[in-house]
C-alpha cells in the first residue's frame, strides 16, 4: 500500500480539486464519517464541496488559504468550524497539502482533527483569566481600570449624555479600624461592604472597588433622583448594620457622594470629579451620610 493510499484510509482525511468549490474526489469517505455524513449526504446536501461543509463565517478565509496561500507553501494549518450531522458545530484543525498528479491536475489533500474539547477548554481558561484581570482580587468587584473603561463606554454610547448616577462610597475611619484590629479584619470589612453593595444594585449597574476603602457604582438609566437618594440611604444603613463579633464591636459607617448625568456632566472625568466633591461634602458634614453634588461643593 503506497503512502497516498495509507493517507486516504485515515479518519478525517479528504481530497478535493484545487478549485473555487473545493470539489471532493471519491476519497471524501473518511471525512464524511468523521462528521456523521455519508458520501450521498456530501453529494446531495453539500454539493460534493468541502466549502459547503464549513460554517459561512469561515468560508472565505479557508478558501483563500487553501487556494491562494497553499500553492506557495509546503502545507498549511487553519482552524475553523464545521457542522456535524447531529447539528452541533465541531472545531477542527485542518492540515492541508497540495499535490500535483502526473497529468498536471492539482489536488488538495487534507486532514481534519476534531479539537472541540481542547478549544472549549482553552476558551474557558481564557475567559477565566480575562475575568480575573478585570476584577479586584479581594472583593471580586470590578477593578478601577475596568470600571472606568466600562463607564466611559456606557457614557460614550449616548451622544447627549445618558440619565444615570455615579456614586462614590468611602468607608469612614477605615484606617483607624485597620490599625486597631488588623488587616485581616479590615479585609473582612471590605468583603462585607462589597457584598452589601451587590445586594442593593442591579446586575446591569457597574460596581467596582476603585482602591483602598473606596467603591464606585454607576446606576444606569435612572432619572429619578429620589430613587437614587433612597438607594444611597439603604446602602448607608446596610453597611452600618453589618454584624460584627464580640472582638470587633464597632459599627462601620460610610459616606457617599453622588453626581448625575447629564446635569452634572456627561463624561467620566466630570462625573467622577463632582461625585468626589460631593463625597468630601459628606465627610465635612459629619460622615455616615450621602450628598448630591452642587456647584458650591
Amino acid at each position: 500500500m503506497n503512502t497516498l493510499m495509507i493517507f486516504e484510509s485515515l479518519a478525517g482525511t479528504y481530497c478535493c480539486s484545487n478549485d473555487t468549490h473545493l470539489t471532493f474526489k471519491s476519497s471524501g469517505t473518511h471525512l464524511a464519517s468523521l462528521l456523521g455524513y455519508t458520501l450521498e449526504d456530501l453529494k446531495s446536501n453539500f454539493k460534493n464541496s468541502l466549502t459547503e461543509l464549513i460554517l459561512p463565517e469561515y468560508r472565505d478565509t479557508v478558501l483563500q488559504t487553501l487556494t491562494k496561500q497553499l500553492p506557495d507553501r509546503p502545507s498549511v494549518e487553519i482552524l475553523f468550524q464545521v457542522q456535524h450531522k447531529d447539528g452541533h458545530n465541531l472545531w477542527v484543525l485542518n492540515r492541508s497539502k497540495k499535490i500535483v498528479h502526473t497529468d498536471g491536475t492539482e489536488y488538495i489533500y487534507g486532514l481534519f482533527t476534531d479539537i472541540s474539547n481542547i478549544k472549549h477548554a482553552f476558551d474557558r481558561i481564557n475567559h477565566d483569566l480575562l475575568k480575573r484581570a478585570e476584577q479586584d482580587p479581594l472583593t471580586h468587584l470590578l477593578n478601577n481600570s475596568t470600571a472606568r473603561r466600562q463607564v466611559e463606554e456606557y457614557l460614550d454610547s449616548f451622544p447627549e449624555g445618558p440619565h444615570c448616577a455615579l456614586l462614590i462610597l468611602d468607608l469612614d475611619n477605615f484606617k483607624h479600624t485597620n490599625d486597631q484590629y488588623g488587616h485581616m479584619y479590615g479585609d473582612a470589612v471590605l468583603i462585607n461592604t462589597a457584598r452589601e453593595i451587590r445586594k442593593l444594585f442591579r446586575s446591569v449597574d457597574i460596581i467596582s472597588r476603585i482602591g483602598g476603602d473606596e467603591f464606585m457604582i454607576l446606576m444606569k438609566d435612572v432619572s429619578d433622583q429620589i430613587l437614587v437618594q433612597e438607594r444611597c440611604q439603604m446602602l448607608i444603613d446596610a453597611i452600618y448594620g453589618i454584624e460584627h463579633d464580640d472582638e470587633h464591636p464597632d459599627s462601620i459607617s460610610c459616606s457617599v457622594g453622588v453626581a448625575f448625568s447629564p446635569v452634572h456632566g456627561t463624561t467620566y472625568t466630570e462625573l467622577f470629579k463632582h461625585a468626589d466633591q460631593a463625597l468630601y461634602c459628606s465627610k465635612k458634614l459629619g460622615k455616615n451620610r450621602f450628598s448630591i453634588y452642587t456647584p458650591q461643593d
